[in-house]
């Protein structure tokens, strides 16, 4: 039997004036008020309560304990309202983590959400692998790698275009790749973000073709691999948010424009749908709009391709008759 609910029904014989009472009080039957009595004075070695035909006083033992246990019910209530203030609000830290490369989008998203709910703190960090979110407390990841754990709930918002690039000091001294298999020979730039970072993946009308590279700088952090690209050192493999800006003012330019790049699929990620705060679900729900997410299938995921851009989020050039992302972030929800 649960100490907590004899401990209730002991206050409610108590305040009620004896057993009766109580379990017309609790809506249980006078035997369960009896068996829960007995199971307490059991557990605590002292008798509670001096029972007679007509009433029920306490002992003295009965008359602290029941002092004590009021002030234990109260806190206990007490905790219980704060918990749910946190949980039916948005009020409280929420607990992110997100991929190198989506960092300085999803912080422009925390912003933008934070306009909007101030009473939102937030915990960021940043990470080339998820970890463990219960763990490590996380409420929700937005990342665009492989998600291994299955027992996570993923949700998955769009994806997104990567180009293979250069300086064009860099072109001007070694030339450009025509295919996939002469990188090769060029000095490339690799991030390293998973166990498959050195194999660049490109697609044509021929199909899919898988290069392993190399190269004289690896790297966890995709804006110094972009750095070292820009300072002539060789290729690099990106998000097209990450070189937008670089590839529109000519600081870069595309090498194998006639292959597609590797995509990358943007998913949220968080440890259960059950018991979800307000808090979480509502920057959820402002990250899928802002992600313009419309569908689980793939093939109906928004694909942003940036002209140029300080932030995926800012400014993302819509394909087609495609939403895109700043667009969608403009549209999204206040609340």
């Amino acid at each position: 039997m649960n100490h907590l609910a004899c401990m209730t029904t002991f206050v409610a014989v108590v305040d009620k004036g004896g057993f009766a009472p109580a379990a017309r009080h609790l809506a249980i039957a006078p035997a369960s008020v009896t068996q829960q009595i007995h199971i307490l004075e059991r557990r605590i070695g002292a008798r509670l309560l001096q029972r007679t035909t007509r009433k029920s006083t306490l002992t003295e033992a009965g008359e602290a304990f029941y002092q004590r246990v009021i002030k234990i019910l109260a806190d206990i209530e007490e905790a219980d309202a704060i918990a749910n203030a946190f949980h039916a609000t948005s009020r409280g830290t929420l607990r992110l983590n997100t991929s190198p490369t989506l960092s300085k989008d999803v912080g422009a998203l925390v912003a933008r959400y934070a306009a909007v709910h101030p009473e939102t703190s937030f915990d960021l960090a940043t990470t080339n692998q998820m970890g463990g979110l219960l763990d490590e407390r996380i409420d929700l990841a937005i990342r665009d790698d492989s998600v291994i754990e299955s027992s996570f709930i993923v949700r998955r918002l769009a994806y997104v275009e990567w180009t293979a690039c250069a300086s064009p000091g860099y072109v001007a001294r070694h030339g450009f790749p025509t295919r996939p298999a002469e990188l090769a020979g060029y000095n490339c730039l690799v991030y390293v973000r998973d166990r498959d970072g050195d194999d660049w993946r490109f697609v044509d009308h021929n199909g899919r073709t898988s290069v392993r590279v190399s190269g004289s700088l690896r790297s966890s952090d995709p804006h110094v691999l972009r750095t070292a690209a820009l300072s002539d050192q060789g290729l690099v493999l990106l998000p097209d948010a990450l070189v937008a800006e670089d590839l529109q003012n000519g600081r870069l330019v595309r090498i194998l424009s006639e292959y597609s790049a590797e995509q990358a699929t943007i998913r949220a990620i968080y440890p259960s749908r059950e018991q979800l705060s307000l808090k979480v679900r509502t920057f959820l729900d402002f990250a899928a709009a802002a992600f313009g997410a419309t569908s689980a299938a793939r093939d109906e995921l928004p694909a942003y391709v940036p002209a140029n851009s300080q932030s995926v989020i800012e400014n993302l050039a819509s394909v087609g008759a495609r939403t895109s992302f700043g667009q969608a972030l403009n549209a999204a929800p206040a609340a």
